[in-house]
């Protein structure tokens, strides 16, 4: 689980992966809604993106 990350937010990260493809950074979490450049500078030292 990450921070502020729930069900609701889950989904849509999930959504938008399914619309866009695979990610190519951390920095395109942006283009979901709801993820904000503070909430995504909390979440940089948990995720990776391979």
């Amino acid at each position: 689980m990450l921070p502020d990350i729930g069900p609701h937010r889950a989904a849509m990260l999930l959504a938008e992966r399914q619309k866009i493809g695979r990610l190519q950074g951390s920095e395109e979490l942006l283009a979901t809604p709801e993820i904000v450049p503070a909430k995504l500078q909390r979440l940089l030292p948990l995720v990776s993106i391979e």
